[in-house]
C-alpha cells in the first residue's frame, strides 16, 4: 500500500509526519501502562489513516478527515499533552484541500476556536492553549502555505 499517490509533489508529507512524535512525549514520560499505550497506539493509527489519506480523497472527504484530527485533538486533550498535534496537523493540512486562500483561512479560524473551547471547556493549562492555538496559527499555515504554492490542484 502507498502512502502518497504515485509522482505525488507531496513527499514533504512523508517528513512532516515526523513532528507527530510530540504526542509520545506524555506516554513515555508518564510512564503509561498499556491500556494508556493501547489508546495511544490507537489514536496514532486512526490520525495516520486521516492524515495520509488526505492526499487521495476527495476535497469533500478531506474536509471529514481534517474534522476527525481536530475530534481526535478533543478526544485525547485531557489524557495526553501531544493532543495539541492533532489541532496543528488540521490546520496545517487545510490549504492543500481548498482552492482560495479564505476556504483556508475559514478552517484555521474553525480549528483554533475547536481548540480554544476544548481548553475552556475542560480547564486544560495554558501550555494546551499556546500549542493548540498558538502553533497551528503560527507556523504550521506558514509552512503548508508556502509548501501549497507549488501543490497540484485538487478535485
Amino acid at each position: 500500500m502507498r502512502l502518497l499517490p504515485k509522482n505525488s509533489e507531496y513527499v514533504w508529507a512523508l517528513y512532516s509526519v515526523l513532528y507527530f512524535g510530540f504526542f509520545f512525549i506524555d506516554p513515555i514520560a508518564g510512564h503509561f501502562g498499556p491500556r494508556q499505550w493501547f489508546f495511544t497506539i490507537l489514536g496514532t493509527v486512526v490520525f495516520l489513516f486521516l492524515y495520509f489519506g488526505i492526499f487521495w480523497v476527495s476535497r469533500r472527504q478531506a474536509l471529514m478527515h481534517i474534522a476527525a484530527m481536530v475530534l481526535l485533538g478533543v478526544a485525547y486533550a485531557r489524557y495526553n499533552g501531544g493532543s495539541t498535534t492533532f489541532f496543528i496537523f488540521a490546520a496545517a493540512c487545510a490549504p492543500f484541500i481548498v482552492t482560495t486562500e479564505l476556504d483556508a483561512v475559514k478552517i484555521l479560524l474553525a480549528v483554533e476556536a475547536a481548540a480554544g473551547l476544548t481548553w475552556w471547556a475542560l480547564h486544560l493549562n495554558g501550555w494546551f492553549l499556546l500549542f493548540a492555538c498558538g502553533l497551528s496559527f503560527g507556523w504550521a499555515p506558514a509552512i503548508s502555505t508556502s509548501l501549497s504554492a507549488t501543490a497540484p490542484t485538487r478535485s
